[in-house]
């Protein structure tokens, strides 16, 4: 998908990877998130500057078109001091609405 389109480039996309890959043709549909929370590499603990006893918060996400086609994977390591998470989830009523 990326090769020879501005994916394949350095640096920031105008309208960020899902303009581009919708102007190609690949419109994205949902994306699925893996989060842990773990105690950090040596080299993540450098990278990130982050005081020991710190943990990381680590996200993989994949976005994928309707098909469930992988458009997009990205990992994402933060300091978990600074980050949280929110869900949001709607629950069926006791009649299935």
């Amino acid at each position: 998908i990326a090769e020879s389109s501005p994916l394949a480039a350095a640096g920031r996309l105008p309208g960020g990877a899902p303009a581009v890959l919708a102007a190609l043709g690949w419109e994205q549909h949902e994306f699925i998130d893996e989060v842990q929370v773990r105690e950090p590499t040596t080299e993540e603990l450098e990278v990130l500057e982050l005081p020991s006893g710190i943990p990381i918060m680590r996200t993989l996400r994949v976005i994928t078109d309707a098909d469930g086609r992988a458009l997009e994977a990205s990992i994402m390591v933060k300091g978990g001091h600074l980050y949280g998470m929110r869900y949001r989830q709607r629950l069926n009523g006791p009649e299935g609405s």
